[in-house]
């Protein structure tokens, strides 16, 4: 059961002040970003140079909540830490001792809380929408009292701590099964047989009404292989790839993107990916799965052929040099290849699976009373839309 909440909505001013400190010097810049909340600026994939004044910027600490006025309706904040600098262009809110601003940070990424900082955010269009730390103030909330709220952060904090360390260890999993491919390259690097001596592609193909799916290109997670779904074939036109079981399919198109897929049933698929099928007298289509994604098969694969939509080329893919041990060794090797690419995508699914339990969680525990929505009605019906 969630937490009572309270009788009539109050506005967020009850809960917070407007920060308009000036940063410090000797301080860390940070950034707000739309996934991981305040992180330093200089840990992020771009740019990070400030040509601002320390005392220019805006001073956080400990509880405070940070937000891109841009973005908040998109849920684009950040939990303050420690102290730390952040850009002017941020609103700045400080919590006073009616919030846990655990709980606020949990409750602005909730689907209610992202309704309502959208419904208070100014714009022309969408891409323009705004959320100006005076309308901030004014969002009417029914937030539980204190001791509830600690309670409600406590519990979802403890499964954002059970994803993260998901998320940590698949990147392990997933770092370790790359290096036990590299490591068969490297072991077997004086014999290489070229991709075409020993693998064909299939042309088949049939009508999309000869079956209900269709492997499609956004049904195939990069770099992993794993399916994340088919694409009713109603909902398509022209004919598909057939493939077989035990067939590895890879896509020709932005190779960079690395998708690849092993087949465990027979079916469709855009003709995009290649259907790939070994000859089993020397080498195990499983063994193929693994081999695709060597070093030495990317880069003949992301050679340049286009330059808007690029496409691997078959032409060049079937000369990339490859080791081909033998079947017995292939055996032993796809022991712990296999073994190591299933716990990767075991602890990829069990963060999915987390991801899913958090969302129920929220739910449970910040239930949409529709007391704010009510507000919003109020508001509009004194003349106060929002201009959007």
């Amino acid at each position: 059961m969630g937490a009572a909440m309270a009788d009539a909505p109050r506005k967020l001013s009850h809960y917070f002040t407007h920060s308009k400190r000036k940063g410090r010097a000797g301080l860390p810049l940070m950034s707000v970003t739309m996934h991981d909340g305040l992180v330093r600026r200089d840990s992020l994939d771009r740019k990070t140079d400030s040509a601002l004044k320390d005392e220019e910027h805006l001073l956080v600490e400990p509880g405070d909540i940070a937000y891109n006025m841009m973005r908040m309706w998109q849920g684009a904040l950040g939990l303050a830490d420690e102290a730390a600098n952040v850009s002017p262009a941020y609103g700045v809110m400080r919590p006073k001792n009616t919030v846990d601003p655990r709980f606020a940070k949990h409750w602005f990424k909730s689907d209610r809380g992202l309704y309502m900082l959208w419904a208070f955010s100014y714009g022309l269009t969408e891409d323009r929408l705004r959320l100006y730390p005076a309308e901030f103030l004014e969002i009417p909330v029914s937030w539980p009292e204190f001791l509830d709220q600690i309670q409600t952060a406590d519990a979802l904090d403890q499964i954002e701590r059970l994803i993260l360390l998901s998320h940590r260890l698949a990147g392990a999993k997933g770092r370790r099964y790359r290096a036990l491919i590299q490591r068969l390259s490297s072991n077997h690097a004086g014999a290489r047989t070229e991709l075409g001596d020993f693998v064909a592609r299939s042309s088949q193909k049939a009508s999309v009404d000869s079956a209900p799916t269709s492997i499609e290109l956004d049904n195939v997670e990069g770099q992993s292989g794993r399916l994340i779904g088919a694409t009713p074939t109603k909902e398509l036109q022209g004919a598909r790839a057939t493939f077989q079981t035990a067939d590895i399919l890879y896509c020709k198109l932005r190779p960079y993107l690395n998708k690849f897929h092993y087949a465990d049933r027979p079916g469709l698929a855009s003709t995009e990916f290649w259907v790939l099928r070994a000859d089993r007298d020397v080498c195990e289509q499983r063994f193929l799965f693994h081999l695709i994604q060597t070093h030495e098969f990317a880069a003949e694969a992301n050679r340049p052929t286009g330059s808007r939509m690029p496409r691997a080329d078959w032409e060049v893919v079937q000369g990339a040099p490859l080791p081909l041990p033998s079947k017995d060794e292939q055996a032993n090797l796809l022991l712990p290849l296999d073994a190591a690419h299933s716990d990767w995508l075991a602890e990829i699914r069990r963060g999915e699976l987390l991801q899913i339990k958090k969302r129920s969680l929220m739910q449970r525990l910040l239930p949409d009373t529709g007391d704010e929505r009510a507000s919003i009605s109020r508001r509009e019906e004194k003349g106060e839309a929002l201009d959007r």
